[in-house]
Order: structure tokens, then C-alpha cells, then sequence
């Protein structure tokens, strides 16, 4: 493996993103990719704002981080890759009328050139008019109170 290095610090210069939802008050989709449509940066261009897929740009280890904030539920979320649910599943459970959901997890895995990366919301249950809502960006910088990112740690040889 080699290192890959940062020359400012804070933004990568190696392959990787950061986007958001663009939308305050999101509607999460029943099928398909989250689409993050708020690009935030995108070093490489591997990111499609419109799919909310991830094209992996080289073989190595990324760190994949993804923050979900949303309305009064009980929801999964997963990784897929190359069309396939894979690496991690996410629950939370409120049972709390007033609590909303707010999930985070950051992974590092290992992933070939090309794979296809993206987020998929899966089941949602709750009894109030939030159903089914994520909360996006609520200002102009963002507060990015929910994201999908991934960023190139170290290359194969």
C-alpha cells in the first residue's frame, strides 16, 4: 500500500467526496439509490450528483462516512456495491415520539477500480407526519446535518 498524501489541510487532493441533501426537509425514496445532491467537493469527478453513485477511481482502502438525520422512525440503511447490499446495516429505533433519528457510521474498506458505490434506505415505520424524511442542508454553507462521503486512504500495489 502507499500513502496517499493531503497538500492543504482540510480538502483532499486524491480521489474522493463529500455531498448532501440538498433539501431541508427530504423525502427518502422506496427503491434506489439516496441521492446526495449537494456536491460539496469532488476531487476526481467520480461522484454523480444526479445517481448518488460512487465510481471507485483505483483499488485500495477508503474511508466511507455517512451521517443520516431525520424524522421520527425506525430505519435501515446499507452500502451497496456493484448492485449488492453489502458491508454494513444501520437501525435506529426511537420508540420516542419526540426523538428523531440520527445515525452515523464510518467504515474503512478495502475496494476494486470501478465498483459502483451508493447509499440505500431501507425500511421505514412511524406513526406522525415525518415519515419517511431525512433533513438535508438548512443553510448556505451547509450544516450537512445528513452526508454520504468517501475518500482514498491508501492505494494497492
Amino acid at each position: 500500500m502507499h500513502d496517499v498524501a493531503y497538500s492543504i489541510p482540510g480538502y483532499p487532493t486524491h480521489p474522493g467526496f463529500l455531498a448532501t441533501l440538498s433539501c431541508y426537509t427530504c423525502h427518502v425514496p422506496a427503491t434506489g439509490a439516496l441521492v446526495f445532491d449537494k456536491l460539496i467537493y469532488d476531487v476526481g469527478s467520480n461522484y454523480n450528483v444526479s445517481s448518488g453513485e460512487f465510481r471507485v477511481p483505483a483499488t485500495g482502502r477508503y474511508l466511507v462516512s455517512v451521517r443520516l438525520h431525520g424524522g421520527k422512525s425506525k430505519a435501515t440503511f446499507q452500502l451497496v456495491v456493484d448492485d449488492q447490499e453489502r458491508m454494513w446495516t444501520k437501525e435506529e429505533d426511537t420508540n420516542d415520539s419526540d426523538k428523531e433519528i440520527n445515525s452515523q457510521v464510518i467504515v474503512v474498506l478495502m475496494f476494486r477500480k470501478d465498483q459502483l458505490l451508493y447509499i440505500k434506505p431501507g425500511y421505514f415505520n412511524t406513526q406522525d407526519d415525518r415519515e419517511n424524511t431525512l433533513y438535508g442542508s438548512a443553510y448556505d454553507p451547509p450544516s450537512m446535518r445528513s452526508w454520504f462521503s468517501v475518500t482514498l486512504l491508501t492505494t494497492a500495489v
